[in-house]
């Protein structure tokens, strides 16, 4: 049973289902399934929000290789990739030379 403290936890987009899982599960294996499926879930936000905590950091680009000019930014491109912990998608910081 959750205390009033836990509570919060469960207005977390896209936990609630799983935590409501995790309640009618009716045999070990699928409560074990439910609460796998949570740790994965945990782990992928997790991830997720280092991304995007690392891409908010200032960016020293360097300097292009063939032209030697310094490299500009692009803004944000979307990025996923598929890992141990599902589908992690994030934004990161693309640069490109001034000549293209």
């Amino acid at each position: 049973m959750l205390t009033p403290q836990h509570s919060a936890v469960l207005d977390i987009p896209g936990l609630q289902p799983l935590y409501d899982k995790l309640q009618t599960s009716t045999t070990l294996a699928s409560l074990v399934l439910a609460a796998w499926e949570i740790g994965l879930w945990f782990a992928k936000t997790l991830v997720e929000h280092q991304l995007d905590e690392r891409a908010k950091q200032p960016q020293v680009w360097g300097h292009c290789s063939q032209y030697g000019r310094r490299l500009e930014s692009k803004g944000f491109v979307r990025r996923q990739m598929l890992t141990l912990v599902g589908w992690v998608e994030w934004r990161r910081r693309v640069g490109r030379c001034p000549h293209r």
